[in-house]
């Protein structure tokens, strides 16, 4: 591989993927290798295949429009239309909580009309007292209790937001970067009826801070105009599947069970690299660019010569436990929920069949419950586990089974957006960007601050290698 020029990328999630196709569709002269340190390519997009069983994702992974037309077309265009289940309006994402002792069907955000009326009182003055400053959230906040405190005051921040985020990460908020208040429903809460709320959301300030009450009666003036999409034959890995076949028809080389170990630049340019696969050495040379998705923490390493003292945190391990129920979940129509409750390990639980009409099989309907556990657990305890948790939460509708139940740890999960980790991979982003390198291009989950969530990321990849004009 010493001839000609050749564009690298590194990561094959979805970013790595999607960049290396339009890098193809736009340079045709150019070869392009994709490195992957898995077996195979899609990362969390990827599939559980169970035979006769069937597949499932990894939870819940929809496409939703990012308002870049451009972006949205090639994105809507993977698949025919006719594949597409296009969900749009006050349908395009319906979602619920668990949250003291109960399934809130009405809002993905904390309703406080459910509390007792003391604390509720409590609240609702701290939030008034709080939105009387019409003060901004902090432009530089240290933590996700200096947000929560600014956004609903003191009452709303210690009683609910406060154990909530224990629940979820087992780190006090004063230790959790605002990133955690983004990664579930906690940007806004519930706090009064529809007219009420519909008045106070006339204000953009509060628009910011307070939840429309019922969801599926969102006023059509507030309904996003995006829309959402999901592979009506069920499956996420579709969308991988279709990237995968228009990069093979591009000669895009895939190399997968690899890493790059050492990179070669001069001066200011990327030159080459040496990728290792089974034991064995490829060296890549004539580089032009290299498009890196693997994360900041695993390219410092490769360019600078002296790294800062760094410290990473490690938070729960990820698990994904599919499984089949002999009738539908009882959710109200919900496609999922997250767990806010103490004593669940199940962060959210996914109903495939309410956005996808495909998703039934043999007559059974598929969920999943993702758990962030901080115990080593063996496969049947998870298990049993998940089928005591789909129990407490009330989802097996009169007289329903789980015909089948499997757990699935992943290698690399849900991240802890703890302040440490977040100000250490702020401090190798530094580092890379020190080196001054003009032919590397950082692509993926966190390449930027607060870059997380599949659609950003997309639009990230997107301007990044969108033809210049």
């Amino acid at each position: 591989m010493a001839e000609g020029k050749t564009a690298l990328f590194v990561g094959g999630g979805i970013a790595g993927l999607f960049g290396a196709l339009m890098l193809s569709e736009r340079d045709s002269r150019t070869r392009i290798v994709l490195v992957e340190r898995e077996s195979e390519v899609g990362g969390l997009l990827r599939a559980f295949d169970y035979g006769e069983h069937g597949r499932f994702d990894y939870g819940m992974h929809n496409v939703y429009d990012t308002g870049l037309t451009g972006l949205d077309e090639r994105i809507a265009g993977l698949l025919p239309d006719a594949e597409w289940q296009i969900s749009k309006g006050n349908a395009r994402d319906v979602a619920g909580i668990f949250f003291r002792g109960r399934l809130q069907t009405n809002s993905p955000y904390i309703d406080l009309r459910t509390l007792p009326a003391t604390l509720r009182q409590e609240c609702v003055t701290g939030f008034l007292d709080a939105a009387s400053n019409l003060a901004p959230e902090p432009a530089v906040a240290t933590s996700a209790a200096d947000v929560a405190r600014a956004k609903y005051g003191a009452a709303i921040a210690e009683n609910l937001i406060r154990p909530v985020l224990q629940k979820l990460y087992r780190r006090d908020p004063e230790d959790l970067d605002p990133l955690a208040l983004r990664l579930t429903a906690l940007g806004r809460v519930v706090m009064f009826s529809e007219p009420l709320t519909l008045e106070l959301m006339r204000s953009a300030y509060l628009r910011g801070r307070v939840a429309y009450p019922e969801q599926r009666r969102l006023p059509a003036e507030f309904v996003p105009s995006l829309r959402t999409y999901y592979p009506k034959n069920y499956g996420i890995h579709h969308v991988i599947d279709a990237l995968k076949a228009r990069l093979a028809r591009r000669n895009v080389a895939i190399m997968t069970g690899a890493q790059v170990v050492t990179i070669d630049r001069d001066d200011r340019r990327v030159t080459g690299a040496t990728i290792e696969r089974k034991g064995e050495r490829t060296i890549l040379e004539g580089i032009t660019d290299l498009y890196w998705s693997a994360g900041p923490q695993f390219l410092a390493p490769l360019v600078a010569g002296k790294l800062p003292p760094v410290t990473f945190e490690r938070g729960a391990r990820t698990v994904v436990v599919n499984m089949l129920l002999d009738r539908q979940p009882a959710m109200d129509g919900l496609y999922y929920f997250y767990c806010y409750e103490p004593g669940f390990d199940t962060f959210r639980l996914t109903n495939f069949t309410a956005y996808c009409d495909g998703a039934p099989r043999n007559g059974l309907f598929p969920v999943s419950l993702e758990f962030l556990t901080y115990e080593q657990k063996d496969r049947p305890a998870l298990e049993a586990q998940a089928r005591s948790e789909a129990e407490r939460f009330g989802i097996l509708s009169r007289g329903a089974t789980i015909k089948f139940c499997r757990a699935e740890t992943l290698a690399s999960g849900f991240p802890l957006p703890s302040v440490t980790n977040m100000k250490s991979l702020s401090a190798l982003r530094q580092v890379i960007e020190d080196c001054d390198i003009e032919n590397l291009h950082l692509l993926g989950i966190l390449a930027e601050p607060g870059l997380f969530f599949q659609g950003d990321v997309l639009k990230h990849v997107y301007r990044t290698l969108e033809q210049p004009a």
